[in-house]
């Protein structure tokens, strides 16, 4: 499953044991499976959260190269490397959000917020 998919199908997943967990709250598998949905989601969030934090970094490393070293050729090519780099970049979904730690906390607290919207009707 893509990166999109499973950013997808998490937040489902962990609304549907949190449901699952109200309707039967003794059975220890349904805790299981929240702590290891919840688990997979995060590390998901926090690779992306590496990628996005470590092409931050790419404008001020080609920077500190010895540059006015290299010959004019090399120069230009650096000189669009850095262009490039001045937006990170990292994973996202649906080409519209990214996916990072920020992510993670957003999509944790909608979940608790629904579940005690359901909470409170059942």
């Amino acid at each position: 499953m893509s990166e999109t998919g499973e950013v997808l199908a998490s937040p489902a997943l962990i609304l549907g044991a949190f449901l699952i967990i109200k309707l039967d709250p003794g059975s220890i598998v349904y805790y299981v499976t929240l702590v290891m949905v919840v688990t997979k989601f995060f590390f998901l969030c926090l690779f992306g959260q590496f990628i996005y934090n470590e092409t931050e970094k790419i404008f001020t490393t080609l920077y500190l190269t010895r540059w006015y070293e290299m010959s004019l050729s090399d120069q230009k090519i650096i000189l669009m490397m850095m262009k490039m780099s001045k937006e990170p970049f990292g994973f996202k979904a649906l080409g519209v959000y990214d996916i990072n730690i920020v992510m993670f906390v957003q999509v944790i607290k909608a979940c608790f917020s629904y579940c005690a919207i359901l909470y409170t009707f059942m």
